[in-house]
This record gives C-alpha cells, sequence and structure tokens, in this order.
C-alpha cells in the first residue's frame, strides 16, 4: 500500500475524530469536555485498528503473491537444472562409448575434469543442423523436405496461373528475396528477453532478415511492395517463417535453455496446409521446443476461421503463444489461457501510464495476480532505463526486453554453417 494512500487514510479517521470531539458537546449538552475527548479518541482509535488491519492484509497479499512468483522461479531453475543433468548425462555417455573404442582416449579424459565442463559448454548434437543426413529421423527429414519443395514451388509460380499451368513470375526485387529464401541466405537476429529480478536471459525476441547475394541484409521496404502486387505475400511470409524456424532448432542444440518468440502474420495463420506441415517438422525434428509464436492484438480481432483454427492447432501441439502489444490490459487471463496464450507482451507505456495513478495502479496488480493464477507470464518491451525498470518491478513483471538487458544480435549457431542440410537444399533447388 502506497504512502500517499496510507496518509490519506489516516487524514480520513483523525479528521472524523476531531469532528466526533467537536460535534459532543454541541448536540449532547449535558456531556462534558472529558467525554468529548473519549469520543474522539475511541473514533480515532477505531480508525487506526481499520487502517491497521488493512495494511497488514495488504501486505499478506502482497507476500503471498511474491511468494507465488519465487515459486515459479524456482521451478523453472529445476527445469534448467534437470536440462543441464540431462546434457551432463549424454555427454558422459558418449565419452563413455569413445573410451570403450579408445581406452588411452579415455583415460585422458578422465584424467581432466576440466575437459568434461568444457564439453557441457560444447554444441549439442542434435537437431538436423548438427547431424548429417545419415543420422536425421526419416520422418523429419520428409517433413523438412515437402515444406521446403512446396513452399519454393509457391515462391516461383503465379498464383493466379490456373488454365496455362505454372507461371514463373520475373521481378528482380521479388527474384532476390525468393533466390535468398531459397538458398538460405537468411540471417536471424533477436534481442534478449530476461527474468526479472534475476536478469537471466530467457528468451529471444526474433526478426528475420534476407540477404543480398553480398551477405547484407535487405530492408523490407524494398521489396515488401513487389512481393505483395505479385500475390506471392503469403508463400513469402511462409517461407520467412518456416526458414525461422529451421534456425531455431539449429541453435536449440547449442543452447536448449534457451527459447525464441517469432512472430506469425494473419497470412501464414490463414494457410492452414502449410501450419500443419511446419507443426510437423517441428515436432519431428530432434532438436524441437523453445518455440513460441506470437500474434499481435491488432491481427488477433482480424484473424479469419482458418487462421483461429490454426492458432488452436499450434496451441495443441504444445507450442506456446503470445499475445503481443495489447493497448489496454483488460483482458480475461482465464479465457486466454484456455485459448494456449501463456505470454503478453506489452510496451513498458502501457504500464508506466498507471505509475502515477493509485487506483489504476492497483488494478494492474490485481490484473497480474489474475496473469498469475492463469500461469501466464508478462514481458515489458522498451525497458531502456534503470528508473524505469525500478517503477516497473513494483507490478512484478516476469520478463524485460529492451536496450537495459542488451541489443539486437544475430543469432548464430555453432553448427550454422549446415542448418540446411544437403537433401533439403538439394529439394529446394529442384523445385
Amino acid at each position: 500500500m502506497s504512502r500517499m494512500l496510507q496518509t490519506l487514510y489516516f487524514a480520513c479517521y483523525a479528521v472524523a475524530a476531531i469532528a466526533i470531539a467537536f460535534a459532543v458537546p454541541r448536540y449532547l449538552p449535558d456531556a462534558g469536555t472529558l467525554s468529548a475527548l473519549l469520543s474522539g479518541a475511541v473514533v480515532f482509535l477505531a480508525g487506526a485498528l481499520a487502517h491497521e488491519f488493512a495494511v497488514r492484509r495488504h501486505n499478506a497479499s502482497r507476500d503471498l503473491h511474491r511468494l507465488i512468483l519465487l515459486h515459479r522461479a524456482h521451478v523453472r531453475l529445476r527445469d534448467d537444472f534437470e536440462q543441464l543433468v540431462t546434457v551432463v548425462s549424454d555427454y558422459a555417455e558418449a565419452v563413455d562409448t569413445e573410451g570403450r573404442a579408445d581406452p588411452t582416449k579415455n583415460a585422458e579424459v578422465s584424467a581432466t575434469p576440466v575437459a568434461i565442463a568444457e564439453s557441457v559448454r560444447a554444441p549439442m548434437p542434435r537437431g538436423p543442423a548438427a547431424m548429417s543426413p545419415q543420422e536425421e529421423t526419416p520422418d523429419g527429414l520428409a517433413a523438412e523436405v515437402k515444406i521446403l519443395h512446396d513452399l519454393v514451388q509457391r515462391l516461383y509460380e503465379s498464383p493466379d496461373a490456373l488454365d496455362g499451368g505454372p507461371r514463373r513470375i520475373e521481378n528482380p526485387k521479388v527474384d532476390l528475396v525468393r533466390d535468398a529464401l531459397r538458398q538460405n541466405r537468411f540471417d536471424l537476429y533477436g534481442r534478449p528477453i530476461v527474468t526479472l529480478p534475476q536478469r537471466k536471459q530467457r528468451f529471444f525476441d526474433c526478426v528475420p532478415h534476407v540477404l543480398s547475394p553480398e551477405g547484407v541484409p535487405v530492408p523490407p521496404d524494398r521489396y515488401a511492395d513487389a512481393v505483395r502486387e505479385q500475390g506471392l505475400a503469403t508463400a513469402f511470409e511462409n517461407m520467412l517463417l518456416f526458414r525461422s524456424v529451421q534456425r531455431i532448432h539449429a541453435l536449440r542444440s547449442d543452447d536448449p535453455t534457451v527459447g525464441y518468440l517469432c512472430h506469425a502474420t494473419p497470412r501464414s495463420l490463414s494457410d492452414r496446409g502449410f501450419i500443419a506441415d511446419l507443426l510437423a517438422y517441428h515436432r519431428e525434428d530432434g532438436s524441437s521446443g523453445g518455440l513460441a509464436i506470437g500474434v499481435t492484438e491488432k491481427d488477433l480481432v482480424d484473424l479469419d476461421e482458418d487462421a483461429l483454427e490454426s492458432l488452436d492447432r499450434i496451441a495443441r501441439a504444445g507450442v506456446p503463444l503470445c499475445l503481443r502489444r495489447p493497448k489496454k490490459l483488460d483482458m480475461d487471463a482465464a479465457r486466454l489461457h484456455e485459448h494456449g496464450f501463456r505470454m503478453v507482451q506489452v510496451d513498458a507505456s502501457v504500464l508506466m501510464a498507471a505509475v502515477p495513478h493509485e487506483l489504476e495502479a492497483e488494478r494492474m496488480r490485481l490484473l497480474k495476480r489474475a496473469m498469475d493464477r492463469a500461469e501466464i507470464d508478462l514481458i515489458v518491451e522498451r525497458i531502456d532505463d534503470e528508473q524505469k525498470l525500478v517503477e516497473l518491478l513494483d507490478f512484478n513483471i516476469d520478463f524485460g526486453l529492451g536496450s537495459l538487458f542488451g541489443e539486437v544480435q544475430k543469432l548464430e549457431s555453432a553448427a550454422e554453417a549446415g542448418a540446411d542440410n544437403p537433401v533439403a537444399r538439394n529439394a529446394a533447388d529442384g523445385a
């Protein structure tokens, strides 16, 4: 409870006590001065007791909420520890297998505990980017080849070619981006999303970029209009999302404790066949997990039936959804949870606007508690200084995003050179 509100409470019962002390002699002439003072004192003490009760109840509720947050942080740390134990076990088994094949090498590794510690920080040998084609599961490879073939074919054919068969589209700007995506000239950038107040990196907010033949990122305004005019916006956005998921699988091979938040467009979500293929690929790949899909509030309210069904399919596949940039925090947290949303990403200005107004701030705290009960995390973006962070922490936010925690960076995997495996690349080139 803020000092301003406590001061208001104190002023109310103090004024009431003084008023009673002056009113008693006026309306009860037989009552003496002592009786008036005692009446005022009784009112003041009653108000003070009610004030103390309200403060204690508020503090108890706040402490309970903090305990819930600490429990959730404990669960996250426990999960991280279990994942690290699994990684160490995998490497210990690999070292043991290699040691049986070469006893002298095993003796050397056993004699240097530092080598095992270093191996934990090495890339995990899982996922399509870290495997040779012979090591991949047939189902995962088949899903990757199928989706690449379909996407490349759609990128290179006109959507309105019906009677004359597929018709290739000639446009230099369109050729630039579709060739880049086909040949995997593509970079994934991300800004760190950290836990608060610990500031431990938990996710990356991902932004994809296509590259020119010289390896330079191409600004979207150079090709967006041309792609849209040619009727290829859906195919382009689908390919961009698929390439992002491919790269995320390679990144997860290096660090399975970090997640990646990608943003899906309404056009991609409305393509139910593409979403089904994407989820099949994500499910079959050995390094699946760690992917979250975000959709803006503006897009969500305008989604068609196919897109809404795709969102439901994504949620049922175990991929958490994130509601991005709601203009007001007046949402139904329980209903969001039912539809698969596990995160809400808001601009810091939405919360900062409530800081000077106690009643509005308390409403925000109540909403945050409802989100906690519904197991929905609150991500606050555009946190750029410590003072803003201090004020925002009063709302018990879960994650922070902004220049205070790290700039946008290129997300590179130790196995990035092989992120697009040869068999899938051949399938794309042959489409």
